[in-house]
C-alpha cells in the first residue's frame, strides 16, 4: 500500500511516499480505506520530533482522515463512511497511507458531506468541541468571549457555543467582522 512516512524524525525533508505493508488490525482496531486527509500545524512538531510521542519507524505521518470500513468488525459496516482525529500520536500509526487500522474509540460515522470539507474541519471542530465542552464545562445561558473568532478554530469555537446556547462575544481582525456577523455573535470587537 503506498503512504507518506518518515524514518526518522526532521524536516519535511525526511518525508517519503512508498510502499509499506498492508495494516493488521487488531481486535479493538477497524481497517479503513483512506478517501481524505488532512495536513495540521501540529503535523510538522510530531513529524519535526519537537512534539514527543511514541513512534515506530517507518512511522506513518497525518493525524485526521475521512475514509470507508474496508472489512466489518467493531460494530461498523464495510463501506460506510468514517472519520477519524488525533492518529499519529501517542504510538498510534498516522492516516496518510491507503489504508489505517484505526482504533474503534477513535472512530466515527462521518455524516454524508463531502469527505474533504469534513476532512477539512475535524481537527478544529474537535478542538472547539474539548475546550467548550471538557475544559471550560460551559452551561446555557453564560457569557463567553473567544479571541480570534474568524480563525479556523475560533470559527467552530463561535458555531458550537451559539448551538450550545451560549451567549457569545468575540475579536476579529477588520476583514473577519463580515463573516462572523453571520454565524450568530452578540458583541463584535
Amino acid at each position: 500500500m503506498k503512504a507518506a512516512f518518515i524514518k526518522q524524525t526532521g524536516s519535511f525533508k525526511e518525508i517519503q511516499v512508498g510502499d509499506l505493508p498492508m495494516p493488521k488490525t487488531k481486535a479493538d482496531e477497524v481497517l479503513v480505506r483512506v478517501i481524505a486527509v488532512s495536513v495540521n500545524y501540529v503535523d510538522t512538531f510530531v513529524r519535526g520530533g519537537g512534539f514527543k510521542t511514541k513512534m515506530n519507524f517507518p512511522f506513518v505521518i497525518g493525524r485526521d482522515a475521512v475514509g470507508e470500513v474496508a472489512e466489518t468488525n467493531n460494530g461498523f459496516v464495510k463501506g460506510q463512511l468514517v472519520w477519524t482525529n488525533s492518529m499519529g500520536y501517542d504510538g498510534r500509526t498516522g492516516t496518510t497511507s491507503e489504508f489505517v487500522a484505526i482504533p474503534k474509540d477513535r472512530l466515527f460515522i462521518a455524516p454524508k458531506v463531502d469527505p474533504i470539507k469534513l476532512v477539512a474541519s475535524v481537527h478544529s471542530s474537535a478542538t472547539a468541541a474539548i475546550i467548550l465542552k471538557d475544559i471550560l464545562e460551559i452551561n446555557k445561558g453564560k457569557k463567553i468571549l473567544i479571541e480570534g473568532g474568524a480563525g479556523h478554530v475560533g470559527r467552530k469555537l463561535v458555531e458550537l457555543a451559539n448551538l450550545e446556547g451560549l451567549i457569545v462575544s468575540t475579536t476579529s481582525n477588520q476583514k473577519g467582522f463580515c463573516q462572523i456577523k453571520t454565524i450568530g455573535i452578540q458583541e463584535l470587537f
